[in-house]
């Protein structure tokens, strides 16, 4: 009797192996194909399987859940647009959503220079964004329209944007670089990688700097974008932002050529026309003293510097 308890025990368990072995490397989702399904950023283990089990990539996104969390995987999810290769087997689901190359990206570049208006065009040939849309985020240029999207709550963050006026827009606020972007980012997520990062260039030895000059993070960006379109050469710019702080200090009118070309929109030449010259524009450093409210375009470091 004894001996055959053992038998059934021993059956029982075989069986129970088998069972579990086919519901982890031979049942599939029922998709043929590859397909692609977006992870969002912040989804749950549950979230994640409860998608991918109503997109038919696994047959269940409870057994992908206890898997991932009985391999210790859980925790190591990607999100992004993730491309699922059969077989659709859950031991195969979760190797792909571990894995980071499964994660689709793509490269985007910001030029130094570059204002609103050309980011704007160039997310729009990248089929990356609708230029209104991106408007949306970060302020129009040359107007008082700009309403907070991004929050950002801590204190470091925070001292990047501080004295930078309310309705402003975020021009001179998104670093020029090369970025490695999520497929599935939306353009909310992407300027906020560009603020973070241009919060970067930022060191504490920098705000104390300014702070000692009685200057706001603002009024050196606004000054670097100037500089940034108005002259080419490292020794120029010094000369230039020698002058032009010189200019500030006392009220006078800076006299930028850059700012009446950005908000003219007549970058292709040196120089400007009487007429451009007197739009009435707070951006006008010929008609207004001092800085104008905000960047006239997104400054490399050695502008800011």
């Amino acid at each position: 009797m004894k001996k055959k308890l053992i038998y059934i025990c021993f059956f029982i368990l075989l069986v129970g192996g088998v069972l579990v072995y086919r519901g982890i490397y031979s049942l599939t989702g029922n998709v043929d194909g590859s397909v692609v399904v977006s992870i969002l950023p912040g989804m749950t283990v549950q979230e994640m399987g409860d998608l991918l089990e109503e997109q038919r990539v696994v047959y269940s996104g409870n057994v992908l859940g206890k898997y991932l969390a009985w391999k210790k995987l859980d925790t190591h999810v990607q999100h992004g647009d993730v491309t699922f290769n059969p077989p659709h087997t859950i031991a195969n689901v979760a190797n792909t959503l571990t894995t980071r190359q499964s994660a689709a990206e793509r490269e985007i570049t910001i030029l130094p220079g570059w204002n609103l208006n050309d980011i704007a065009e160039y997310f729009k040939e990248e089929n990356i964004t609708k230029s209104t849309e991106f408007f949306d985020i970060v302020g129009y240029p040359t107007t008082f329209s700009y309403e907070e999207v991004i929050d950002f709550g801590t204190e470091k963050q925070s001292s990047l944007l501080k004295g930078k006026p309310t309705k402003v827009s975020l021009e001179g606020y998104l670093r020029p670089d090369t970025y490695r972007i999520f497929l599935s980012s939306s353009i909310v997520e992407i300027v906020e990688k560009l603020i973070l990062a241009r919060q970067e260039q930022f060191t504490e030895q920098m705000f104390q700097d300014l702070q000692k000059q009685q200057r706001s993070v603002h009024d050196v960006l606004t000054m670097a974008s100037i500089l940034e379109r108005e002259v080419r050469t490292p020794e120029d710019r010094r000369f230039v932002s020698d002058l032009f702080w010189r200019r500030h200090d006392v009220g006078m009118a800076l006299q930028a050529d850059s700012t009446v070309h950005y908000i003219a929109g007549t970058d292709g030449s040196v120089f400007t026309s009487k007429k451009d010259r007197e739009i009435d524009s707070l951006w006008n450093t010929y008609k207004y003293p001092g800085l104008p409210p905000g960047p006239i375009s997104n400054p490399s470091l050695d502008s800011i510097m």
